[in-house]
């Protein structure tokens, strides 16, 4: 069962080269990894529940919320 919900969950992912050129413009080195796979995935939204130490990314174009923020933005919580 664990198998498969996570091949539902990777299934519409994508393999992106990670190419560490954000690491610098992180408050937090140990969240550097999580910017860099969001600018890399060139994706909308970043869901964290650490967003003071991820507030780089909207320089990307990248906004960040928590996942309730996003549920409320996608209409799935009134």
């Amino acid at each position: 069962m664990v198998d498969l919900l996570l091949d539902l969950i990777c299934h519409p992912g994508r393999h992106r080269q990670v190419h560490y050129l954000w690491r610098w413009q992180v408050s937090d080195p140990e969240d550097a990894h999580v910017l860099e796979a969001a600018v890399a995935a060139s994706r909308p939204y970043l869901l964290t529940f650490n967003k003071q130490d991820l507030q780089e990314a909207v320089t990307f174009g990248i906004e960040v919320l928590t996942p309730g923020e996003f549920l409320h933005v996608i209409g799935k919580v009134g």
